[in-house]
């Protein structure tokens, strides 16, 4: 920290996580335990060809919730195996 109070981050990640919709609360919570400080959740809405056909003609879920969050690059990997196996 210097001498105007802002705190300079070095050697961080940027971490984006792309849930189905209502599960971005379980990757915020996945990520706060594994030691990340915060993270940032919104929502997003896709289209493309498999959104618009779909299996059979049925109509595929396009809403999505984004999770960001930055993590020390030393977290990395630890951050992306927990959410890779406890999100799945």
């Amino acid at each position: 920290m210097n001498a105007s109070g802002i705190t300079y981050l070095t050697d961080v990640v940027l971490i984006t996580c792309i849930v189905a919709h209502g599960r971005g609360d379980e990757a915020v919570k996945v990520a706060r335990d594994t030691g990340v400080g915060s993270a940032i959740v919104y929502h997003a809405h896709g289209t493309g060809v498999r959104e618009r056909l779909g299996l059979l003609g049925i109509a595929v879920e396009t809403e999505k919730e984004v999770v960001t969050m930055i993590a020390s690059t030393s977290q990395r990997d630890l951050v992306m195996h927990n959410l890779y196996t406890q999100l799945g």
